[in-house]
């Protein structure tokens, strides 16, 4: 198995070493075959669409991982290693962070995954809590580790969408390990994906999307950059919650299957693509919103609902 890197000339972020570490993946075992995942007739979205929780919507041209590019690791950027412990807390020097930490809490379902064609979300949301999960596009009932789009039906659907889910097959294999979280393609056409989390450890501009063909995975969620990137803002914000707020972007993955999207493409939009999921990922948000109300828990709401 390969996996997708960085082009050797770009670097990871500079960091500051912080007092924070990020926590290991918690298993429920009393929960391990109930990820929740259902279907529906397609709904439109327009109030309730990703891209109006997304700052970002037009996208870079994507850019292809290859064998060639392979990224080495962490490379001692970061050692929030140090110290470790399973409920880390969130301090810092500023009032009032350092006598009201923020515990890390692991919640019951770690991600959520939304389906959309086009600008319509189809079926419910996909809740899940196993660590290894795949989305494919067969019509097997969705269980504890499959969310298959091919049981999902739509009145509304075109035949470019009918084209295109008939090309997901395998699809991808979403895990995550010690708060990480990758997607490795396992189906035969590329997918095409935009992660604020993994532009940012690379460098890239934000509104990149990154082209993951068969049989390569790609790491879509750095959870030490995290909460580097939290400590940092927390400092900066001194007390204002804007900048900590507008950090639930790095929380949200949107994939597309088959069909890219950017400036290059005729689909600039993720909403102008046929096939597409939005991967949320649960318990750094969660962190977000318990930092967010001490910032400023006397002023307008500021969580991630």
């Amino acid at each position: 198995m390969q996996t997708c890197g960085t082009p050797p000339h770009y670097m990871a972020p500079d960091t500051t070493t912080g007092s924070v570490t990020p926590p290991r993946s918690i298993h429920h075992p009393s929960h391990s075959r109930n990820s929740s995942c259902s279907g529906s007739e397609g709904t439109n979205v327009a109030s309730d669409s990703p891209q109006d929780d997304l700052e970002f919507m037009e996208s870079n041209s994507p850019q292809e991982f290859s064998p060639d590019s392979q990224y080495s690791g962490h490379n001692g950027h970061l050692s929030v290693h140090q110290g470790y412990s399973s409920s880390p807390d969130l301090q810092d020097a500023y009032p009032p962070y350092h006598h009201t930490p923020v515990r890390y809490s692991e919640p019951l379902f770690w991600c959520s995954i939304k389906y959309y064609e086009f600008s319509d979300r189809v079926g419910e949301p996909c809740n899940v809590n196993r660590n290894q999960f795949t989305v494919d596009g067969f019509t097997d009932p969705s269980s504890g580790d499959r969310f298959c789009l091919g049981t999902l039906s739509n009145v509304n659907r075109l035949r470019i969408t009918e084209d295109v889910r008939a090309s997901i097959g395998k699809g991808v294999h979403i895990y995550r390990t010690d708060g990480d979280v990758y997607i490795e393609n396992t189906g035969s056409a590329p997918v095409f994906v935009q992660s604020q989390s993994c532009n940012l450890h690379h460098r890239f501009d934000t509104r990149t999307v990154l082209k993951v063909p068969p049989t390569l995975r790609l790491q879509v969620f750095y959870m030490e950059d995290f909460i580097v990137y939290l400590q940092q803002q927390i400092a900066l914000a001194r007390g204002k919650y804007r900048a900590i707020h507008d950090m639930m972007s790095l929380c949200n993955v949107r994939l597309s299957f088959v069909k890219g999207w950017g400036q290059d493409y005729p689909r600039k939009r993720v909403t102008e693509v046929p096939c597409w999921i939005e991967i949320f990922i649960n318990g750094p948000s969660q962190m977000l919103d318990e930092v967010l109300h001490r910032v400023n828990p006397c002023s307008e709401p500021c969580d991630s609902k």
